[in-house]
């Protein structure tokens, strides 16, 4: 598979350039991208593993909807998972983990006085859960986090609105800096309960705005 282009198309479809129940349009990517129809369907193919697109026979590749009763099941295994990575990255993190988690922090509250955009808040959030996977040094718990992340990242980028990332940026920097100081007092039960926190700070969120 070629993950360039794999990563392209679950770009698209996360961020909400490829609409819920859209077509993708398997001849225009073959143009765009100057590549044979084989890469682009061995890609759809695993975007389908991932949920994130339904195949139809003689249809095609349609992105899958944004679907409220698989998110709510994924954040009830998310809370666990991301509460773990934090437990086993306090056990194992390094120094340059906590400097490189130590620099997305400042990053987060450089943004917030500057009034971030909502990609900006994602981007944060996804460079501070990239250091604290790498520190876990569990590849396999990695893809299962990722795999999950990806199909609830959708609502945010779709459905929430902007004021909610201008209100809620400060909680989530707050969990942020709990979760760097778990880490490096080495106490891993603050760290995953930082980490469920911030989970379930989402879930609220989610509570709040949707029949959730």
């Amino acid at each position: 598979m070629n993950k360039e282009i794999y990563q392209l198309i679950k770009d698209r479809i996360i961020r909400g350039l490829y609409e819920p129940s859209q077509l993708i349009n398997e001849k225009q990517l073959i143009d765009e991208l100057e590549v044979s129809r084989v890469p682009i369907r061995e890609s759809l193919a695993r975007l389908e593993w991932e949920k994130l697109v339904t195949i139809v026979p003689r249809a095609g590749a349609i992105v899958s909807p944004i679907e409220l009763g698989l998110i709510r099941e994924v954040y009830q295994i998310r809370i666990m998972i991301e509460g773990f990575i934090g437990r086993i990255a306090t056990e194992k993190a390094r120094k340059r983990h906590l400097n490189d988690l130590s620099r997305v922090i400042k990053k987060a509250r450089e943004i917030q006085k500057k009034g971030g955009t909502r990609e900006d808040v994602i981007s944060i959030d996804q460079k501070f859960r990239a250091v604290l996977a790498e520190a876990a040094g569990n590849k396999t718990l990695q893809e299962m986090s990722d795999y999950l992340y990806n199909i609830t990242i959708r609502l945010w980028h779709s459905k929430v609105g902007d004021e909610y990332f201008s209100h809620e940026w400060e909680k989530e920097i707050i969990q942020m800096e709990k979760t760097f100081t778990a880490l490096k007092n080495k106490k891993p039960d603050e760290a995953e309960k930082a980490r469920r926190g911030m989970i379930s700070e989402y879930v609220e969120e989610l509570k709040r705005t949707f029949d959730f």
